[in-house]
Order: C-alpha cells, then sequence, then structure tokens
C-alpha cells in the first residue's frame, strides 16, 4: 500500500511532467500561429508590390500617352504655321522646339516624381513587412532537462522522509537489494565476481 510521502512524490512527477507537456503544447500553438502571421505578412507584402508595379506601369503607359499627345500637337503647329505664310519658319521651327523642349521637361518631371514616390511607397512597404515580422514573439520550448530535475526534486524530497517509510521501494532502485544496482547483494556485477 502506498503512503502519504508516496504519493506526494507521484503527484510531484506527474505534476512536473504534466506541466511540460502543456508548455510543449503551448509552444507548438505559438510556433503554428507565428507561422500564419509569417505568411499573412508575406502576402500583404507582395499585394503592396503587385499595386506599386501596376502603378508604374500606368504611369509609364501616361508618359508615352502624353509624349506622343505633344508632338502630334506640335507638328500639327508646325504645319499649320509653315503652310499659313506667316513670319519668319526659323522663328516658327525655334517657337515650336522651345514648346517641345518645356512639354518634355514637365513630363519628365511629373513621371520622375511619380517614381519617386512609388519607390518610396516600396520602401514603407518593406518596412511594414520587417515590423511585422519584429513583433511575432519567439517559441520556447520546454526544457526536458528542467523536468528532469523537476523529478529529480520530487525523488530527492521523497528520499529525505525517514526510512522507514520507505519499505516498498526497496528492490526497485534503493539499497542493495535492487536488480537496479550494480553490485547486487551476492557481490557480483553482471555476473561476474568482484
Amino acid at each position: 500500500m502506498c503512503g502519504v510521502p508516496e504519493a506526494m512524490a507521484a503527484l510531484q512527477v506527474l505534476q512536473s511532467i504534466g506541466g511540460y507537456q502543456a508548455q510543449k503544447a503551448q509552444a507548438k500553438a505559438q510556433e503554428a500561429a507565428n507561422q500564419q502571421a509569417i505568411e499573412s505578412a508575406n502576402v500583404a507584402y507582395l499585394n503592396d508590390l503587385q499595386q506599386i508595379e501596376t502603378e508604374r506601369g500606368l504611369a509609364a503607359r501616361e508618359k508615352a500617352l502624353t509624349d506622343f499627345e505633344n508632338k502630334q500637337k506640335l507638328a500639327k503647329e508646325r504645319a499649320t504655321a509653315l503652310n499659313s505664310g506667316y513670319g519668319n519658319v526659323i522663328n516658327i521651327m525655334r517657337d515650336i522646339g522651345a514648346k517641345q523642349d518645356l512639354q518634355y521637361v514637365e513630363l519628365e518631371n511629373e513621371f520622375s516624381f511619380d517614381m519617386m514616390k512609388l519607390n518610396t511607397q516600396a520602401a514603407n512597404s518593406y518596412t511594414a513587412l520587417q515590423r511585422n515580422y519584429n513583433k511575432i514573439p519567439p517559441v520556447t520550448e520546454p526544457s526536458a532537462l528542467g523536468l528532469g530535475l523537476q523529478i529529480a526534486t520530487a525523488g530527492a524530497s521523497y528520499l529525505s522522509v525517514d526510512a522507514s517509510d520507505r519499505k516498498f521501494m526497496k528492490g526497485y532502485g534503493i539499497g542493495a537489494q535492487s536488480p537496479f544496482n550494480p553490485k547486487n547483494a551476492t557481490g557480483t556485477i553482471t555476473g561476474k565476481k568482484v
């Protein structure tokens, strides 16, 4: 029959094992949550990049279209001015060339501004991704060594109980009669005389 000290030692061991298993389950759940958070952050980042690249393409298309329209308008103005016979041909060409240069510079400035804005958005998106990664809590696995120490502490506290209360332990790892003792009662080690 089992006494109070044995029951207390067994409860401490079971409590230690249960706590270890609960910590292990919590670490596994945290790891799964972290993986989901990483996947969500990656998807958000890729969506941001896709939107930025779409805007880059639209800005390039708008630039090309505006450039084409400006060239067509200036060619029409040049033809109209030359065919009307008014003024000096060289002055007309200079005036139209100056308009063309101004339109080109304005268009390039607008396009460069759009590209800088999109580059900033891409950098901000990457920063947000890193911020999301840094918010993910680390996973701490429970220590098997800690579990072993808790079990050993429970055993040591039991062994500190008066020897008369531990009669049932004889033959189970404590004392000379134990089959786990390298020297058994006959004074032999694994069948060889010492």
